[in-house]
């Protein structure tokens, strides 16, 4: 009887950890796929912080700008002034996105705070932050 409880509690402890594991995993493999949708998905800022935390005002070109993200890593980041073409890419593990533009060298990497369908929360190295959104 001692054997059979303790089977039964390892095996409730595995299952545990494995649907843990499994759920979490789900989480971040998902992200870049809501990032990018099934073939592109554009995303517009809504509002900005800077690095000491103090949200930052967009101008009427900054509510205009879009970001559209392909599902096969290509990235183009259209403002009022210009285009910019390149790639990104997502690591799950580090939950870090990259943006590298056309014909450089130098990525830039933000931390994704958050991610669903609809929002999209960005964090840059020095601190400032970016909160983006869908449109319909």
């Amino acid at each position: 009887m001692k054997i059979r409880n303790i089977m039964a509690a390892l095996s409730f402890a595995f299952l545990c950890v494995f649907a843990t594991a499994c759920n979490n995993n789900k989480n971040d493999v998902n992200v870049a796929q809501m990032i990018s949708g099934a073939s592109s998905k554009t995303w517009h800022p809504v509002r900005e912080t800077n690095a000491s935390g103090d949200k930052e005002k967009l101008d009427a070109n900054e509510k205009r700008e879009s970001w559209v993200f392909y599902s096969n890593g290509q990235v183009s980041m259209n403002m009022t002034s210009q285009a910019i073409q390149g790639t990104w890419n997502y690591d799950p593990n580090t939950k870090l996105m990259s943006i590298t533009p056309s014909g450089s060298t130098m990525a830039q990497t933000f931390t994704v705070v958050d991610a669903d369908e609809d929002d999209l929360h960005l964090k840059a190295g020095d601190g400032s932050e970016m909160k983006l959104e869908t449109r319909d």
